[in-house]
């Protein structure tokens, strides 16, 4: 249980720091 749960979070990173740094490319 507790592995899902950490899958999910860090899918949930991971795609977290992928929208930021797309972002990042957007504003320079």
């Amino acid at each position: 249980y507790a592995d899902i749960i950490d899958k999910l979070v860090t899918k949930c990173w991971q795609e977290e720091a992928y929208a930021e740094a797309q972002l990042r490319k957007v504003t320079r």
